[in-house]
């Protein structure tokens, strides 16, 4: 029969690292992966899956894919809800620097109920976190923005109070990926229903110093095959109670195929900004 000292060390060996993972601070439990165009999920059995849904501006043309527009800095006013999560449940906007710096700001739960808000930024040419940071936020209606705050240096706010800045090596955003309002779910073997969640004011983009509301948007993921949202999703088009630039997700709300307009109107200019 092993002794107590070796039963010691099977319980070192076994348990210390698993409550080693769960110590770990965000973003270390729940890295977002690239924001590629197309969702690529990993297998279910693995358990660390992210899925996605909300929406991203839509020009003239879109259908899967938005031509980005090209923009100083982007904001999303969404409800900051409390609710019990398995896993991690996050809601927030991003936008991708001209150099490829691609930085997301919003609030996330993992394995409890209390909100936080945070901003991360990704070297999307390496696929690595360069720098995250986190707040205190209470419940209700709260905006979240990035935005170029001097030369190259961004922004990361909270109802415009700043609580990060980075380097982004460039003042505007790049022509690779749109900027996106997205609910995400994340180090979850699959997708689940999240309580609703409502986008006040779902995308604001900056150009040349004045924020602008996006006027049309589409559904910006599918899940995995099917492209069908993984979870509900409403703006105007399906719910005649929302304004334009409103979103509902999760809820009673139903899922919708990826790429299915959230609300029309007349539909940005491309047109590249100067800037370094």
């Amino acid at each position: 029969m092993p002794s107590k000292t070796v039963w010691f060390a099977l319980f070192l060996l076994l348990v210390l690292p698993v409550l080693a993972e769960a110590a770990l601070p965000f973003p270390a439990r729940m890295p977002s992966p690239q924001p590629l165009q197309q969702p690529l999920f990993a297998s279910a059995s693995s358990g660390k899956n992210n899925y996605y849904v909300g929406a991203e501006p839509a020009t003239s043309a879109c259908s899967q894919t938005c031509v980005p527009i090209i923009n100083t800095g982007a904001e999303t006013q969404v409800q900051v809800v409390s609710q019990q999560v398995t896993g991690c449940l996050s809601y927030w906007i991003s936008d991708d620097s001209k150099a490829n710096i691609w930085g997301q700001v919003g609030y996330y739960i993992c394995d409890g109920s209390t909100p936080v808000a945070f901003y991360q930024i990704w070297n999307l040419n390496t696929s690595s976190v360069l720098a995250t940071g986190t707040t205190t936020v209470s419940a209700g209606s709260h905006f979240f923005s990035m935005y170029a705050q001097s030369g190259t240096v961004w922004a990361y706010a909270l109802d415009g109070s700043v609580f990060g800045t980075h380097d982004m090596g460039s003042g505007v955003s790049s022509s690779s990926h749109p900027v996106q309002a997205l609910s995400e779910e994340g180090d979850v073997s699959a997708p689940w229903n999240p309580s609703q969640v409502q986008f006040g004011t779902a995308i604001l983009i900056e150009r040349s110093g004045v924020w602008t509301p996006v006027e049309s948007a589409s559904e910006a993921w599918g899940c995995g095959s099917s492209q069908q949202s993984c979870w509900g999703v409403q703006g105007g088009n399906q719910n005649s109670a929302l304004a334009a630039n409103e979103v509902l997700v999760g809820g009673s709300a139903p899922p919708l195929a990826s790429g299915t307009g959230l609300w029309n109107g007349a539909a940005f200019s491309t047109t590249t900004l100067t800037a370094s």
